[in-house]
């Protein structure tokens, strides 16, 4: 576990990006040394805004959260959800909850709260109450900001966003021209200064909508389509499905008067599945608001990933309150959430542990944008079972932490496999391996990199060498975990569809059609709540094989795979396109 400010500090270092002109707005440069001193923590919603403002993306780390900062986006969750479903009065009601006194809040928090003001206004239509409000969020976090001064500040994704939504008000109110210059300016200034595409494409795809929507009779035709194109795109290749379906709709509407019909023809299919699917599991989450904000962040709570870490040290609670507590109950109300340790006492119990010990809270799983990097790409290279690559990137002079070795051991069974897959020698080892990760005796929430990494093979290794029965059992030992976790599956849904697809590709032969279908629609929910959409290919793929020659052929699955494996340019799209067809012809008596 490491201090996500020093990882912030030496991220400013490398960048030569000043921390007084990094923080304008939003904290004071003494906070931030303090904070990478270890002296003091950071709210979860200004490292953010600090760390898009340095051009990083927090979707690409896992944070570990204190109960408190949990329970402060769950808040923030429902609140939006308190929108969506025009519930505003319980709206307010959440957000003074979260905010009781806003003379004490955070910069941060005072933006979020006139941020939230301002949609609720412009939801109930009084859209003088929304620009007021909205105006004081932007100015809040960008102190004197004006049309002509942008290059002067680094934004996040919600300062982006309040500036776009002022520019909808505009185009509302009729200043057409004013709008326009602010959109534009926003879809320029990012593209010239965000390179991480998961910053990029939380702000594209808005710009986007807002030239489709409003600037169609302002703006050339053939602009107004390449701002479209492009957001797709980048869409696309970073496998978002929210805002798509709006913006398959405008292209639909748009070629035909390019005189391409046949570009309309070819994008309705995905337009429809998307809808369908949408109308279907998340019918109340809005597709065209520029709020709408998909939640791709991972979150542990230190406190379960403590104890996942004693019970994994074979450490009784009276063994870890030794030297630490002079009461051993204290380790329970601490793993209970009913208590919270304090700097000094933490410190004692990740010595105790052996691990890294940054302050309490602010700290993720990784030191460095480097070694996350280096990570990323083993994954994507176990996924696309690109063996020759895991191998290269496999340092076994690196010296890695704890945690990131159960990853490597992951990746090495996966290479072990494809190497000597008939190899009794082998199949021993890997059931060993497999079996120190899953503590059959523990019913305790499970790391992320844990179930996730390790998930990798496992799909490879219940097929080809582990019984059904053994594979059954892991598997209904890890939803229990991650069930009873606090943190909602939608919080990590990575790791959750991961176990999803898996348990119904492995162990689908074992199971009901009425258990695959409800965990294939909890997937679903989930991957669609966070914005994913390639994920959805191996969850219907996951569910075709399941039925196979137990349930009557359901081509819509077929094609849902099909469809979304094309959408996101999937490696294996042509498979199961061809796959498809062939379903269709059988059906058809051909």
């Amino acid at each position: 576990m490491f201090s996500v400010y020093k990882m912030l500090d030496q991220e400013c270092y490398n960048k030569n990006i000043s921390r007084r002109r990094l923080v304008k707005g939003i904290c004071s440069p003494q906070l931030l040394i303090k904070a990478s001193e270890q002296d003091t923590n950071i709210e979860l919603l200004t490292f953010e805004i600090l760390m898009e403002r340095i051009g990083r993306s927090p979707e690409n780390l896992e944070f570990i959260l204190s109960d408190k900062e949990y329970s402060s986006v769950t808040i923030r969750d429902n609140i939006d959800n308190y929108i969506y479903n025009q519930d505003y009065l319980a709206a307010e009601d959440s957000l003074n909850t979260l905010i009781p006194n806003l003379n004490k809040a955070s910069l941060a928090m005072k933006m979020y709260y006139y941020r939230i003001h301002a949609w609720i206004s412009s939801e109930k239509g009084d859209l003088l109450s929304a620009k007021e409000s909205i105006m004081q969020a932007i100015y809040t976090t960008l102190p004197d900001i004006t049309i002509s001064n942008y290059e002067q500040y680094y934004f996040s994704s919600y300062e982006l966003e309040n500036i776009l939504f002022l520019s909808e008000l505009l185009f509302k109110y009729g200043d057409i021209d004013t709008a326009i210059s602010i959109t534009s300016t926003v879809y320029e200034w990012s593209k010239k200064h965000i390179t991480d595409s998961r910053l990029l494409v939380s702000i594209l795809p808005k710009c986007a909508l807002l030239f489709g929507k409003y600037c169609q009779n302002n703006l050339p035709t053939e602009k107004t389509l390449g701002y479209i194109e492009e957001a797709i795109d980048l869409m696309r290749n970073e496998s978002i499905v929210y805002m798509m379906s709006p913006l398959l709709t405008m292209l639909i509407n748009i070629y035909p008067s390019q005189n391409e019909p046949e570009k309309a023809s070819y994008w309705m299919p995905f337009r429809d599945v998307i809808n369908e699917l949408l109308n279907k599991y998340i019918p109340s989450i809005p597709q065209d608001s520029i709020f709408f904000r998909c939640r791709k962040v991972s979150y542990n709570l230190e406190s379960e990933i403590l104890k996942a870490e004693r019970v994994r040290q074979s450490l009784s609670q009276l063994d870890l309150s030794d030297g630490v507590y002079s009461n051993p109950s204290s380790i329970s109300y601490y793993e209970t959430n009913k208590r919270s340790p304090n700097k000094t006492t933490f410190t004692k119990l990740m010595d105790k542990f052996n691990l890294n010990k940054p302050k309490r809270s602010g700290f993720v799983l990784t030191e460095s944008f480097e070694r996350l990097e280096l990570f990323q790409k083993m994954r994507n290279a176990a996924i696309k079972q690109n063996f020759s690559e895991i191998s290269s990137l496999i340092d076994d002079e690196t010296a890695y932490d704890p945690f990131e070795l159960q990853f490597i051991n992951a990746c090495k069974c996966f290479l072990l496999i494809n190497r000597a897959a008939n190899d009794n020698q082998v199949i021993n080892d890997l059931h060993s391996i497999i079996c120190s990760y899953y503590p059959l005796d523990a019913k305790t929430f499970l790391r992320k990199p844990l179930l996730n990494e390790t998930y990798i093979i496992c799909g490879y290794l219940s097929f080809a060498f582990i019984s059904g029965e053994y594979v059954l059992d892991t598997y209904n030992k890890l939803f229990d975990s991650i069930t009873n976790s606090r943190v909602a599956p939608k919080y990590n849904y990575s790791t959750y569809t991961t176990i999803a697809s898996n348990y119904i590709t492995c162990a689908g032969k074992n199971l009901s059609r009425d258990i695959i279908q409800d965990v294939t629609n909890k997937a679903i929910t989930c991957s669609l709540l966070s914005g994913n959409g390639s994920i959805l290919t191996g969850i219907f793929w996951s569910q075709v094989l399941a039925f196979h020659k137990r349930f009557p052929l359901d081509i819509s699955l077929c094609h849902k795979a099909y469809i979304f494996s094309e959408l996101y340019k999937e490696h294996d799209s042509q498979y199961f396109k061809d796959y498809y067809f062939q379903c269709t012809q059988l059906t058809n008596g051909n």
